[in-house]
């Protein structure tokens, strides 16, 4: 099943990943899509998984629109401003499963855990600014 999440900051917001992830801010009556194609979209570089679906989705608690998506055929991105503009994370990442992105709030890290290949973790703060200290 492909990964939704509610907004930790509206309840009538729901994001839901395909291989793009669309947005609902009235409790998935209507549906924006609020990205492009976050997987790889190439049938030669299919992950494990060989669906090409993001899995798995996190909204940052701290602040509205900082959004982590992470896929089943090894891509992780970000998108700091709703969905407007994404970044890749993890650029080295294995072409496995991407099961959860979260931050570690202690020393503001990313972790994402992936199928097979274990725990990557980076520095949160370029991204997020050191919002989480």
């Amino acid at each position: 099943m492909a990964g939704f999440i509610l907004s930790p900051h509206d309840s009538n917001t729901i994001y839901h990943g395909l291989q793009y992830l669309f947005k609902s801010t009235d409790c998935g009556e209507n549906w924006e899509r609020i990205s492009p194609d976050l997987s790889h979209n190439n049938p030669e570089e299919l992950g494990d998984v060989k669906y090409q679906t993001i899995f798995t989705i996190s909204e940052s608690p701290l602040k509205k629109g900082l959004i982590y998506v992470g896929t089943d055929c090894g891509r992780a991105h970000v998108t700091k401003d709703d969905g407007k503009n994404w970044n890749v994370l993890g650029a080295n990442l294995p072409s496995v499963y991407v099961h959860d992105i979260i931050i570690y709030p202690c020393d503001n890290i990313i972790v994402i855990a992936t199928h097979g290949r274990g725990m990557w973790a980076m520095d949160a703060n370029p991204i997020n600014g050191g919002i989480i200290k």
